[in-house]
């Protein structure tokens, strides 16, 4: 049989994509517009984690240190574009003073039936405000649609619904825990 490609238009392909895999890797940066923790809450977010870890659970846990609330996702930015996000960003929050927010509430998504991420949320008017708009300013850089502001920070999500029971009363208990004040002062482009 005939080979479908030449040798040369492989190479091209090859010579193509490895160049596309390059620009992606050394030009292309993964960013979200977030709220950074203070220690206090993260002491007693790590206590929430220790619980849920004496449960065998087939899962992935935040890393401390890593956690954080999401105001915006952007996804692969190229390198160039990140001043003018930051410039716009700076700009748009000259009018937006710090506030404080509790930190409390153990949810859920999609379902307490069907859990497949846990979180930790606040209801905030002000944090509702502040995502709104970043949202705006930032949909040239990443459009979608807007949806229902759930202010919230990933704390555990699931593979499957081993130890489900176990974790549903976990979470029962945990459900109206306050983790603390977090004191929304800036925002950090991760």
């Amino acid at each position: 049989k005939k080979p479908r490609h030449s040798t040369t238009k492989i190479q091209k392909i090859f010579k193509k994509n490895f160049y596309n895999l390059f620009i992606f890797l050394f030009f292309m940066k993964r960013l979200f517009v977030a709220i950074p923790l203070n220690d206090n809450i993260r002491e007693h977010i790590t206590e929430l984690s220790t619980a849920l870890k004496k449960i065998d659970l087939d899962g992935t846990f935040v890393a401390t240190e890593n956690l954080h609330f999401t105001v915006k996702f952007l996804g692969n930015v190229e390198e160039k574009i990140i001043p003018e996000i930051c410039e716009t960003i700076e700009k748009s929050l000259l009018s937006i003073f710090k506030f404080s927010t509790e930190i409390k509430n153990v949810g859920v998504f999609p379902s307490f039936d069907q859990i497949q991420t846990v979180w930790i949320g606040t209801k905030s008017s002000e944090l509702s405000s502040l995502h709104t708009k970043i949202y705006t300013i930032l949909d040239h850089f990443r459009p979608e649609q807007q949806r229902e502001i759930v202010s919230h920070l990933t704390i555990l999500r699931l593979k499957s619904s081993k130890g489900k029971p176990q974790l549903q009363t976990a979470l029962s208990n945990w459900s109206q825990h306050n983790f603390g004040t977090l004191l929304v002062d800036r925002i950090i482009l991760y």
